[in-house]
């Protein structure tokens, strides 16, 4: 028993002495917009962003960079060689996620965009057909995108499948020459994809290298977590049993916590299958791993 106490010691201090885990640590430890407002998977953000990074026409002076470089991560060099600085973006026009339109250059382009959800009722031939259709967009050409976490293939052929890491690698491509503010933007967002939508952030790289290194001791620490919900179960009993309040303790387990008040007794235990005292009326507090609820 001592030796393998012995052993686990060791290798406990090799994690805690592992240069990885303490810039994992400094890693997570890093401020981000995304994560702090709780939008890294909201479809609905990314697709605000991702608008406003398009327009050449807001605040964040990259013109139409971003546009462009898209294009040829695409494939699309004499869409990207094109002046594209009079483009309007537009988002939810006829319910298309983003919509870039050129007249200079005759050109639309449909952003479909999908982080949690899938396509449902033909969106993507819809929404070709709405601006095939449109009188404006008569022989116009028209690029359509379907972006997706790890590049997913688009129902319709007339779409070009896109990659959120796609979006991460032109965007970094370009912070290098962007405004301060924007580099400090562009690094916390593709910092949030990288890390909640496509996988590939260097603090996944340092938790799979740490624990292939460290499986035994990190498996020992599991093991022994702190159990909040044991915690808050033994807080409750201890409070409900205490012997200057007037309450009783009922059958109880670590996901319901029951308890009555001692003067209701005499009227209350006349009830049959519920719990074993036969109380009628108790106070239940339902312990779950998400929220904790009194009834």
């Amino acid at each position: 028993m001592d030796e393998k106490n012995e052993e686990m010691k060791k290798a406990l201090q090799a994690l805690a002495d592992d240069t990885n885990l303490r810039r994992l640590d400094e890693l997570l430890k890093e401020f981000n917009i995304f994560e702090a407002l709780g939008v890294v998977r909201q479809e609905l953000r990314h697709s605000d962003f991702l608008r406003y990074l398009l327009d050449p026409n807001e605040g964040h002076r990259l013109k139409d960079t971003f546009a462009k470089r898209l294009l040829r991560e695409l494939g699309l060099s004499d869409l990207a060689n094109q002046d594209l600085s009079q483009s309007q973006v537009q988002r939810e026009w006829a319910d298309i996620d983003i919509l870039l339109t050129d007249e200079q250059n005759r050109l639309v382009i449909i952003v479909e965009n999908k982080i949690d959800t899938v396509e449902h009722s033909e969106q993507l031939q819809k929404y070709l057909r709405t601006i095939r259709s449109h009188p404006r967009y008569k022989d116009w050409r028209i690029v359509a995108l379907y972006l997706t976490p790890l590049r997913a293939a688009p129902s319709d052929s007339g779409y070009l499948a896109v990659g959120y890491a796609q979006i991460c690698v032109v965007l970094e491509s370009i912070a290098k020459n962007a405004s301060q503010d924007m580099q400090v933007a562009i690094r916390h967002y593709t910092q949030a994809v990288r890390r909640h939508i496509v996988g590939d952030s260097e603090e996944i790289r340092l938790s799979r290298d740490i624990y292939r290194k460290h499986k035994r001791a990190l498996d020992f620490i599991y093991t022994y977590r702190p159990d909040h919900r044991a915690e808050l179960y033994e807080l409750l009993v201890r409070l409900i049993t205490q012997p200057n309040l007037s309450l009783e303790l009922d059958d109880s387990e670590q996901n319901n916590i029951r308890f009555t008040v001692k003067e209701w007794d005499p009227l209350l235990k006349k009830g049959v299958d519920w719990t074993s005292t036969g109380r009628m009326l108790l106070f239940a507090v339902a312990n779950n791993v998400e929220s904790v609820t009194l009834g």
